[in-house]
């Protein structure tokens, strides 16, 4: 941490401890659920089992299970339940809602 602390330092950048997590992706169970004990700038890091990075949930596995879990039920709620069982429809088959929901998202189709 010492090496991330002077990059920004160097930078003229500021880590925000706020928005920032620790995590640690393995296999070992037993393990699973220790927290670490992070320190930057004498703040400690907040511990999140499963963070978000560019909008993608992270889970320990690497599985993206809890991701698809929580696009599916994004899906299901706008009305795109017949993409989110897997179905294939084109935009045609969307109601007016969802196409202009579509249209106010960054979501390209």
């Amino acid at each position: 941490m010492n090496t991330l602390s002077s990059y920004l330092k160097n930078w003229h950048l500021k880590l925000s401890v706020d928005k920032t997590v620790s995590t640690m992706f393995h296999l070992y169970n037993k393990e699973a659920t220790r927290e670490m004990n992070i320190m930057v700038d004498n703040a400690r890091l907040q511990f999140h089992p499963s963070p978000t990075y560019l909008g993608v949930k992270l889970d320990r596995t690497l599985s993206f299970k809890q991701h698809l879990d929580s696009v599916k039920a994004a899906m299901q709620k706008w009305g795109l339940s017949a993409a989110a069982n897997g179905e294939r429809r084109g935009l045609k088959d969307l109601d007016d809602d969802t196409l202009d929901w579509l249209a106010s998202t960054e979501l390209k189709v």
